[in-house]
Formats: structure tokens, C-alpha cells, sequence
């Protein structure tokens, strides 16, 4: 199975659910003098359910600087989106017609159409970058998941509006040049690899992207931490490293000179909040006091 997908969770992971007080962490400093809080997202998730996570409302209302992974209103920056958008072209003689065979382009394009449509023709996609194209796909496998998502009202954006509109400020603990990286940075042969096996194994992508739906509706982040680590997810200890741990490993840094400062409302995918590496476990190592809000 392709690490597309969970490329795509960890950094982009039924709203009526009840969503786990564990997703929500309080964070007191070693003095005891600030309280900050930790959620974890899924970037696909309706915004509906910050309705049912307990204690969410106190965090937001008591936080006086939001952080995320970034501040999502660079995105509105014109530079930045054609920069983006370069970022995902293939280079002239690296498009998807001239790399894969007659029998790929067949592949890939049937699959595409069933999840996205009969307008989903290769033509659509062959001036992409293959890496673009398969997270095209994971996203409609993890939209499939969360059928009530609207893309008008992504998670981390609207808490991030919401904060702007209560004169709070925005910080971002990566810029979108460094996530862009670690999305478009790899060589082109590796990416169509990893587009063929996502075509190959969408049926089980697809079952993934579910089961990692309800893991994160259920705030199990231990199941969530499993099931990336599942030999079938192909999301190997190399990936895991430079996807989760390194980025953790440098966010924290960052988060041990804000905390002090200010109370802060910490908004980064799930995925980075369990495990030895994850922020829960960094920030305690810190000195942080870290339990479940």
C-alpha cells in the first residue's frame, strides 16, 4: 500500500461521533504558570466535531495565540500559491504520458475516474507531478471517509479564522516552502513507483482511509499510531522519521520557547501527538506537564 495516504494524513488524519477527550491535551509549564493545549486534527474531518470534543471551547477561549502547522493564511499569498503550483508540474520530459506504459495509463486512469469521475481522462493529470496525482487520489479516498467534509471549511483553517476574527494571534510551526518539500522533493522514478501501487492497492487504501476515519472519531490515537504502523501501510521506519519524528523533533523546540510566553491553542494532525517521537512524549521530556484536557 502506498505512504501516499499517510503522507497525506500526517500532514494535511460520521461527524456525529463522539470525539475522545484524548485528542485534547492540557499543557502546563514546569513553573506552573501557563496553561496551553494540544489538539490533534484529521485535515479532512468536518469542523462539526469541535462540537463534541469536551473541553475544546474553554481551550479556544482561553488561548491567546493559536499554532499550527502553518499559518494557513499564507495560502491566500499570490507568490506563494504559484510557487506551489510550479512545485507540482512535471518537468517536460517526466510528464505521465511519456513515463508510464499503455497499460499504466490504462490503470491509472480507471481508477481515477472511479473515485473522481468519467472527466478524470489522463490528459486531466499528465502535466502533474506523480505525487500530486496520487495525493489527488488518497484525498478522495479519505473524502469518501468523511462524507460530510466541505472543502470550504477544512479544520485547521477554520480554527485558525476563528482566531483572526477573535484578535488572536496565528502561528505557524513550518512555512509552505518546507511542507511542499516533503511532498514534491522526492525523485520522479520514486513517485510513479509509489502512484502504480497506489492504483494497484486502492481497495485497501480506501479500507485504511475509513479505518482511520473512525480511529480518529473514537480519539484513539494509539489505534491511529497502529495502524500507520501496520506492515501493509507502507510507511516505513525512514518515512516515519523524516515525515514525523524529525518534524517533531523541531517543532518542539519551537513549542519549549512559546509556551512560557503565552497560552497557547497547539492545532497539528494526530498523528504527530502519540508514540516515543510524538509530541506528548517530547514535550513531557521538556519538563511539560502533558495529560488529557
Amino acid at each position: 500500500m502506498t505512504r501516499i495516504l499517510s503522507l497525506l494524513i500526517t500532514l494535511l488524519l460520521g461527524a456525529t461521533s463522539q470525539v475522545g477527550a484524548q485528542l485534547l491535551w492540557r499543557i502546563e509549564t514546569p513553573d506552573g504558570q501557563n496553561i496551553s493545549y494540544l489538539l490533534g486534527t484529521h485535515h479532512l474531518a468536518p469542523v462539526e466535531v469541535l462540537d463534541s470534543l469536551s473541553g475544546y471551547k474553554e481551550a479556544f477561549a482561553n488561548a491567546e495565540v493559536i499554532v499550527g502547522e502553518l499559518d494557513m493564511n499564507s495560502l491566500q499569498n499570490p507568490d506563494v500559491i504559484s510557487s506551489l503550483a510550479s512545485m507540482a508540474v512535471a518537468p517536460a520530459d517526466s510528464t505521465l504520458t511519456s513515463l508510464l506504459t499503455p497499460a499504466q495509463r490504462d490503470s491509472v486512469e480507471s481508477v481515477m475516474k472511479e473515485y473522481l469521475g468519467e472527466s478524470a481522462t489522463l490528459d486531466l493529470f499528465a502535466w502533474m507531478k506523480p505525487v500530486q496525482v496520487s495525493i489527488l487520489l488518497a484525498t478522495a479516498q479519505t473524502m469518501k471517509a468523511f462524507p460530510d467534509f466541505d472543502v470550504s471549511r477544512q479544520l485547521d483553517t477554520f480554527i485558525q479564522k476563528q482566531a483572526l476574527t477573535a484578535g488572536k494571534e496565528v502561528k505557524g510551526l513550518e512555512t509552505v516552502s518546507q511542507q511542499a518539500s516533503l511532498i514534491y522533493g522526492s525523485p520522479i522514478s520514486e513517485q510513479v513507483s509509489e502512484l502504480l501501487d497506489a492504483v494497484a492497492n486502492h481497495n485497501e487504501s480506501l479500507q485504511m482511509a475509513r479505518r482511520l476515519a473512525a480511529l480518529y472519531l473514537d480519539g484513539d490515537l494509539d489505534g491511529m499510531l497502529a495502524l500507520m504502523e501496520e506492515p501493509g501501510a507502507g510507511f516505513n521506519t525512514r518515512q516515519q522519521d523524516r515525515l514525523i519524528a524529525a518534524r517533531n523533533a523541531e517543532w518542539v523546540k519551537m513549542l519549549a520557547t512559546f509556551l512560557p510566553t503565552a497560552s497557547l491553542l497547539i492545532v497539528v494532525g494526530a498523528g504527530h501527538l502519540p508514540g516515543v517521537n510524538g509530541l506528548i512524549s517530547l514535550l513531557r521530556k521538556e519538563g511539560f506537564t502533558v495529560n488529557p484536557a
